[in-house]
């Protein structure tokens, strides 16, 4: 389970970086910082799913999720909606420390 919390956590991490990079390069060419936001990330690399899952989680999960939480999330920075959870991943997949001492 640690194996697969800390290789999903890599790829989230990863993919952040490259997000956070395309950003950073996007904001060199404006002149201004800006951070694309997930929803228009998402929109970019496929607007069909986006444009279906409202509908979906409104009619087969609970009617108030997207506006109560999916579009705040959706407003957000896409890294740091990457990046958070990819932290939080390599935090729960870590390997204990082993505690030792005089004689092990």
């Amino acid at each position: 389970m640690r194996a697969i919390a800390r290789f999903l956590g890599w790829i989230l991490l990863l993919l952040a970086l490259v997000v956070l990079a395309m950003d950073m390069s996007a904001s060199m060419h404006q002149g201004g910082a800006r951070f694309a936001a997930t929803g228009e990330l998402w929109a970019a690399i496929h607007r069909d799913s986006l444009l279906l899952a409202e509908p979906a989680i409104d009619r087969h999960v609970w009617p108030g999720l997207w506006q109560a939480v999916i579009v705040p999330v959706l407003l957000l920075p896409a890294a740091a909606v990457l990046g958070v959870p990819a932290i939080l991943l390599l935090l729960l997949g870590r390997q204990p420390r082993r505690r030792g001492g005089f004689g092990r």
